[in-house]
């Protein structure tokens, strides 16, 4: 199971992604709001090595960058419709693994 825990720095950039993706309004509770990233371990405990891997890479990476940074990546992977292949494959995989684990959560 150990190798399936985030590390606090992982923990942290989660949270900063499931804030984009969820940010939460007057009625809703942002994802951080929902302590959902308690059962992030749970999770990743059941996953294939090379999707807990990615998963553990996007939320090192998002624990480095600023949230708008962050904004603006997610933003360019909903318009993988608008690009070329093979860019526009690899941004649609990142963007269905992300709301994955997000929504998952």
């Amino acid at each position: 199971m150990s190798g399936a825990a985030l590390s606090p720095m992982q923990r942290r950039g989660l949270v900063k992604l499931g804030d984009v993706l969820i940010p939460g309004d007057g009625d809703m509770p942002s994802f951080a709001e929902t302590n959902c990233i308690d059962c992030a371990d749970r999770m990743l405990a059941h996953m294939y090595d090379d999707d807990r891997s990615g998963v553990k890479g996007v939320a090192t990476l998002c624990a480095l960058l600023p949230r708008p940074l962050i904004r603006a990546l997610f933003a360019l992977t909903e318009r993988h419709a608008t690009l070329p292949e093979p860019l526009a494959g690899l941004l649609r995989m990142a963007n269905v693994g992300a709301k994955g684990v997000v929504m998952t959560l």
